[in-house]
């Protein structure tokens, strides 16, 4: 019981720092160079998405059959992560 508390208070001892303070993100440049891009660079998704389903594939030699399920099971895994994060970090305790 000791080994868990103490584990527990020098992770939240870690994460004070990143918890206790605000932090502003700036995405000027992101969106700068996203407007740079040629309508034949922007199809580096198209690109990561036929990456990992040939690594899935050929690599991992995985089936395919379970892709539905699995894009199902993370678009709802994403829907509960996003409303988490939104009452955390709300303050709503």
């Amino acid at each position: 019981m000791l080994k868990t508390i103490s584990c527990l208070h020098k992770a939240m001892m870690l994460l004070e720092y990143f918890t206790s303070n605000s932090w502003v993100w700036n995405t000027e440049n992101m969106t700068m160079l996203m407007n740079q891009l040629t309508p034949e660079d922007k199809k580096v998704s198209k690109y990561m998405e036929n990456y990992c389903m040939g690594t899935k594939k050929y690599v991992l030699n995985e089936e395919m059959s379970g892709l539905p399920a699995a894009r199902k099971h993370l678009n709802n895994v994403s829907a509960r992560c996003v409303v988490s994060l939104n009452y955390t970090f709300a303050g709503n305790f």
